[in-house]
């Protein structure tokens, strides 16, 4: 009996052992896997704090942009009055030199007679020189006196002359005053042209330095997406500003245009006056042409305006979906170690029941040899 106790006991004592070494090693990995669930726990809470320190960012980011849109809005109707204002007072001013043009050209009849009243004493006197002159050499027949009596008298009545039409000099000074309303048409066609090639091209290179600019800010936020979006944001405001300041130098320049019509308008009721009846429709196409220049500045601020709004809105569209991006990737990032914990916890069970399950038969055997070993120590009679 007594080597089979020696052996129960040191096969009891290996199986001690192996259960003593089992369970150290069931701590151990017990301990591992706090420790991996620890550091998991940590990058979750790091990423919770990055998101939360986005959010913060994209909170500010839509103040600003709040911020910058009711400026532009501001800064937009400030112009639209200004634009507004202008044209009024252009329109005035245009009306105004129209009613001095039409008042010149009432006194213009009063002159008229007067030119022709002196043009018929200068032709009386010239006939009664060559009367004294015929005087001297001839005597004069009865009839060649009525006769001369009757040119006299229709010489001296002006109906004649106003039927037969103008003199030849008012006809030359008419067309004088038609090529000068040409030259002056041309002319301001031509600056006006001039200016709006000089708006298309400063819009033009205002519009490449923006997409240049927008460029940049897209591959430094591609780059380090958490570290320039409040200096994108304050980039973009300034660029905005500067571009809405480019209508505002347009429109300040529409007044000048509008203040240089009516010395146009002055400059052309000098030979007007000389013209008779047709001033008043030039200072018609004068008023016109001032009117069409004003128009003209206007319409070319709206558009430098609307391409200003439409720069600012493509940034923030660019900058919104940007965001989404990262809040895309940074969902994935938290789904991705979602399922990382989930599946370092099933195998945390399945390694729970792995160690179980020879525990449990370890146990169950250890019990069996234990009955056994009392079974044999005490022997029945």
């Amino acid at each position: 009996m007594a080597p089979r106790d020696c052996r129960h006991k040191e096969r009891v004592e290996r199986l001690m052992a192996r259960l003593a070494a089992a369970e150290q090693q069931h701590l151990e990995q017990q301990q591992q896997q706090q420790q991996q669930i620890f550091a998991l726990q940590r990058e979750a809470e790091e990423l919770q704090r990055q998101q939360q320190q986005q959010q913060q960012e994209a909170a500010e980011l839509q103040q600003a942009r709040d911020a910058e849109v009711a400026a532009r809005d501001a800064l937009a109707q400030q112009l639209f009055l200004l634009q507004h204002k202008a044209a009024k007072g252009a329109a005035d001013k245009a009306c105004q030199a129209a009613a001095n043009t039409e008042a010149a050209a009432a006194q213009v009849d009063p002159l008229v007679l007067q030119y022709l009243r002196d043009t018929d004493a200068h032709q009386q006197q010239q006939q009664q020189q060559q009367q004294l002159v015929g005087f001297s050499d001839t005597e004069e027949t009865p009839a060649a006196a009525a006769a001369a009596t009757t040119a006299a008298a229709a010489a001296r009545s002006p109906v004649p002359k106003l039927l037969a039409g103008p003199a030849p000099s008012h006809r030359t000074v008419v067309a004088a005053a038609t090529q000068t309303q040409q030259q002056q048409q041309q002319q301001q066609q031509q600056q006006q042209q001039q200016q709006e090639e000089v708006l298309a091209a400063d819009m033009e290179q205002q519009q490449a330095v923006l997409s240049a600019r927008i460029q940049q800010l897209a591959q430094r936020a591609k780059a380090r997406p958490y570290a320039f979006h409040k200096a994108a944001a304050n980039e973009a405001a300034a660029k905005a500003a500067a571009a809405a300041a480019a209508p505002a130098a347009a429109a300040a320049a529409a007044p000048a245009a509008a203040a240089a019509a009516p010395a146009a308008v002055a400059a052309a009721v000098a030979p007007a006056a000389a013209a008779g009846r047709e001033t008043p429709l030039l200072s018609r196409q004068h008023s016109g042409s001032a009117e069409g220049r004003s128009s003209s500045s206007s319409s070319n601020s709206s558009s430098s305006i609307s391409s200003s709004s439409s720069s600012s809105s493509r940034q923030q569209q660019q900058q919104q979906q940007q965001q989404q991006q990262q809040q895309q990737q940074q969902q994935q990032q938290q789904q991705q170690q979602q399922q990382q914990l989930q599946q370092q916890q099933q195998l945390q069970q399945q390694q729970n029941t792995s160690l179980q399950w020879p525990l449990f038969s370890f146990l169950q055997h250890f019990c069996c040899l234990q009955t056994t070993a009392q079974a044999l120590s005490n022997p029945k009679p």
